[in-house]
């Protein structure tokens, strides 16, 4: 890697330090991470782009040799980026005040959805063997998705403010992945905060009280309300450890993290529905109005 490193970036590194599929580079004081990249160059040249013309604070992707940004080494894409910032958590008003808008869509969250919903449930049958506690718990999540699927259907013919957000948000996000331009996407304004607190509520702590305050906070329209339940409905912490177990990454009893918190979850969202329902006009979903 030093040879890559030195002859498409002309860089000779202090200390390069491996893990999975990326590098750690220090050079100069400087941190740099030399990452496999898997995305899409021209949705990422388009937000890029456009936060280097508003002079938006992100990381740097730093150019190669040949003036890309993409290097090939062994058949597989990387990206060079320099890091500007310590490693600081990220909290729920980090990304309430993150309101960069970029462009107006379409909301095409249950289309994908549903995609993937279909994918899953062809999947799950063929594993149902080999993973049947996956397969026991996977129709209550599918439930859950069609009542996400459902809300935003409300709004999908709506033309949208998409703002800078991200594509993964983890339990404890900092500021070198938060910033880093290679996770960030154009979406839903409520998109990050809705992860972020999945992730508090099953790896934390349950996050109402947070919930609550950043409702009352931030001056959301009625269908980012409706698109933040639908998020908030939608088990993406379910469908990321499904993935790894079905990859044999990692075993399957780790998928009790998330099935063991079912009761609870749902009263978080009851709670979070019935205070929604007092500031805007959701869509009635029968089971959150059932307390238990």
């Amino acid at each position: 890697m030093r040879n890559v490193l030195r002859y498409y970036y002309n860089m000779y590194c202090d200390e390069i330090i491996k893990k999975n599929n990326t590098y750690k580079i220090m050079l100069n004081g400087n941190t740099f991470y030399f990452v496999k990249y898997e995305g899409n160059i021209y949705n990422l040249n388009d937000i890029y782009n456009y936060l280097l013309k508003n002079n938006i604070y992100c990381h740097e992707i730093v150019s190669n040799k040949d003036n890309n940004y993409i290097t090939n080494v062994d058949n597989s894409s990387y990206i060079l980026i320099k890091v500007y910032s310590t490693d600081v958590l990220i909290d729920y008003m980090d990304i309430a005040n993150n309101n960069i808008l970029i462009s107006k869509d379409k909301c095409r969250w249950q289309d994908l959805w549903i995609k993937k919903i279909d994918y899953y449930e062809y999947q799950i049958n063929q594993f149902k063997k080999k993973y049947p506690h996956l397969y026991q718990t996977f129709s209550y999540y599918s439930g859950l998705t069609e009542s996400a699927i459902m809300l935003a259907n409300t709004v999908k013919d709506k033309v949208l403010d998409l703002y800078v957000e991200h594509n993964r948000i983890s339990k404890n996000i900092n500021t070198i992945d938060y910033y880093n331009p290679l996770n960030m996407i154009k979406d839903i304004k409520v998109r990050d905060i809705a992860e972020f607190f999945k992730q508090q509520f099953f790896y934390i702590e349950n996050p109402i009280i947070n919930v609550k305050n950043y409702l009352d906070y931030m001056n959301i329209t009625n269908d980012e309300a409706i698109l933040f339940m639908a998020r908030l409905l939608y088990p993406s912490y379910y469908f990321d450890i499904y993935d790894e177990i079905i990859q044999d990454k990692i075993d399957e009893n780790k998928i009790n993290i998330i099935t063991n918190k079912v009761d609870i979850y749902e009263t978080f969202l009851k709670d979070v529905y019935a205070y929604l329902k007092l500031k805007y006009n959701i869509p009635e979903i029968e089971w959150l109005l059932i307390k238990q």
